[in-house]
């Protein structure tokens, strides 16, 4: 409810400013970045919730409680580490369009080029730099962030760079069981966006290849079904969260080679 409802923020002050937003308007774009990340940091408290509260069930934790809701210092350790993650995702993917970006311009290729770029081995040689440094920054990523849930919960002082040694050595396991757990639920985004996407072009094609307006027509149809939208959007949640927080977890007992002590978590938790 938590992370739909950030979802839903944004989605209803973009469909309430919208005519300002497109007329450039500089305080309404300012407020909407302001909404947007504020809906972004609580969506990432909603996984950090998700997350503690998953991997304590995986490791036989016992809640006294009906309902459990993470809110002690574990939570906000998650919370504070997927913080961390996020920026320094965001920093090795800048690191990654740097390099491509320097790589084209040494290989002779201006910054502000549109349409087909003549093909020479500079330009080859640039374009492979490129894409090394972007798998690097996505497998240093994975490795980041896939094992986090597990050390967290687990360990007192672990965090990204726990979750990034342990993968040593066990990448190729880690990549695989991350892309079967995440196949459910991004298929099920897809199919979902696919269908509301469908639903804003309907039969006038002529409009399909503008970007811009296809967004605008996607949102409009989104807002004009918002609620339903944002079920869709929790059940998406609950499945992502308990296969990639769960796998997690296991993979964290697997790789580390020890079950965590049987705890108890106060049911004020």
């Amino acid at each position: 409810m938590l992370y739909s409802a950030a979802d839903y923020g944004g989605h209803v002050y973009l469909a309430a400013h919208m005519t300002e937003l497109q007329a450039g308007d500089a305080r309404a774009q300012g407020l909407y970045v302001l909404v947007m990340g504020a809906g972004f940091v609580v969506a990432i408290f909603a996984r950090a919730a998700a997350a503690v509260g998953i991997v304590r069930e995986i490791f036989g934790w016992r809640v006294p409680a009906t309902l459990h809701f993470p809110l002690d210092r574990t939570a906000l350790r998650m919370f504070a580490a997927s913080i961390r993650f996020w920026l320094g995702s965001a920093g090795l993917v800048a690191l990654a369009l740097g390099v491509a970006a320097l790589g084209a311009l040494l290989a002779g290729v201006p910054p502000n080029t549109t349409g087909e770029v003549t093909v020479t081995p500079a330009t080859l040689i640039a374009s492979a730099l490129g894409w090394a440094v972007f798998v690097y920054a996505l497998a240093t990523m994975l490795r980041m962030g896939f094992l986090l849930p597990g050390v967290v919960v687990a360990e007192e002082n672990g965090g990204l760079k726990r979750s990034h040694d342990l993968s040593h050595g066990n990448f190729w396991r880690i990549l695989f069981v991350a892309i079967v757990l995440a196949l459910p639920p991004t298929v099920l985004l897809l199919a979902g966006e696919g269908a509301m996407l469908g639903s804003a072009v309907g039969a006038d094609t002529t409009e399909s290849g503008d970007l811009l307006r296809l967004m605008a027509r996607a949102e409009g149809a989104i807002s004009s079904q918002l609620l339903p939208w944002e079920i869709f959007n929790a059940v998406v949640f609950i499945l992502y969260s308990g296969l990639i927080y769960s796998g997690a977890a296991y993979a964290y007992r697997a790789i580390s080679g020890k079950k965590p002590k049987e705890a108890v978590v106060p049911a004020s938790d």
